[in-house]
């Protein structure tokens, strides 16, 4: 995947009216939370709270998006999807939590690439 496909740049400049400071701030704040967010999309998960896990993946979906980060935020849409649709299920199956999982591991790898790419962006000079 090559690096446009990870992050708009961009796009996040156009939206941050070409402001590189503000551009810098929003990436750092979001490398400053993502781990946060991410813990609880896995709590969730882990801990059959499906309609928990639904509701932080759409977290991390609508910063993400705002973020330009397209693919990790259609990874997310898609975990959200997954989550949403056992929280009215009594008894999820062993196939069904296992679809969740493997969403959640995809999740995981596009959402690591993308802030490799905003790690990368911002410097090795952040503190994140």
């Amino acid at each position: 995947m090559d690096t446009a496909a990870r992050l708009d740049l961009p796009a996040l400049r156009a939206r941050a009216s070409n402001d590189e400071a503000l551009v810098r701030e929003v990436i750092e704040d979001f490398l400053r939370d993502a781990d946060e967010l991410l813990s609880a999309v896995v709590a969730g998960v882990g801990g059959g709270r499906f309609g928990e896990a639904a509701r932080d993946a759409h977290r991390i979906r609508g910063a993400l998006l705002a973020l330009g980060a397209g693919p990790a935020a259609v990874a997310a849409s898609a975990l959200e999807a997954a989550a949403c649709s056992l929280v009215a299920v009594a008894e999820p199956t062993g196939a069904q939590k296992n679809d969740v999982c493997g969403l959640l591991e995809a999740f995981r790898g596009c959402l690591e690439e993308a802030r490799a790419e905003m790690r990368s962006y911002v410097g090795e000079s952040s503190p994140i």
